[in-house]
């Protein structure tokens, strides 16, 4: 990724077979102040990476005439570690979204969230990537004084440093991968544990990482819903 001033527009390379779909959201991130380059397939992908030098990739994983997503995604961080990635995609299994992560992947975005969300989401992920390059902490941001470093499993809460439990770090990791999206119990428990737990292990855990975040920081908060779905909501990135 090239070093970018601070008021020049974010590049990115959208891979996406649907046309109609991708420049609808290419017209709207354009009037959000992106620029935005569309790749239907893996040969277009490899071309437009190489002229157009995105500073981030967004990917659908489910590409109907071409290899998958996630193949890309793995190409991209075998030739390039590191490189800021977000999955745009209406449905993910469980099992893609942790393979995904182990790929480096930064977010999972639903098409059904607004352009404003989307663009926050962007704007997140260029800024932890440049935080990773800068001091090599790869950090969640997520308000304006709370971050989560993925590397050593560090939570800073206003200028508070609190290691998390190996448990613990896992599941908060899953969940930043999910920031203002309710995350499937199967998924945080296969992400977390490696095999399906009962809800009541999700709670319990669930309920630590609550009492940690939400008495120091009012603007974080992880909720839960019926089914056992948990979320991280994060105000600061809905504006």
């Amino acid at each position: 990724m090239s070093t970018k001033k601070k008021d020049e527009a974010i590049k990115v390379l959208y891979v996406e077979d649907d046309q109609e779909f991708a420049q609808l959201i290419k017209d709207q991130l354009l009037i959000a102040g992106f620029e935005l380059a569309i790749a239907t397939n893996s040969k277009q992908c490899k071309t437009l990476f190489n002229e157009f030098r995105p500073d981030i990739l967004m990917v659908d994983l489910d590409l109907q005439k071409d290899i998958q997503g996630i193949d890309i995604i793995r190409a991209i961080n075998t030739n390039y570690p590191l490189f800021p990635i977000i999955v745009y995609s209406s449905h993910v299994d469980s099992a893609s979204v942790i393979e995904t992560m182990k790929c480096g992947v930064m977010h999972h975005v639903g098409k059904e969230k607004s352009i404003a969300e989307l663009v926050v989401m962007l704007k997140n992920a260029i800024r932890q990537a440049y935080r990773y390059k800068e001091n090599f902490q790869p950090e969640y941001q997520l308000s304006t004084t709370t971050f989560y470093n993925i590397k050593n499993c560090i939570l800073s809460l206003n200028g508070e440093e609190i290691q998390l439990k190996r448990i613990e770090s896992r599941m908060f990791r899953q969940l930043c991968l999910h920031i203002n999206e309710f995350v499937q119990p199967e998924e945080l428990s296969m992400a977390t544990w490696g095999i399906k737990k009962e809800d009541g292990q999700l709670h319990r855990y669930t309920s630590r990482l609550r009492q940690i975040i939400e008495s120091k920081d009012s603007s974080i908060k992880i909720i839960n819903k019926r089914g056992g779905y948990y979320q991280l909501e994060c105000l600061c990135w809905k504006n």
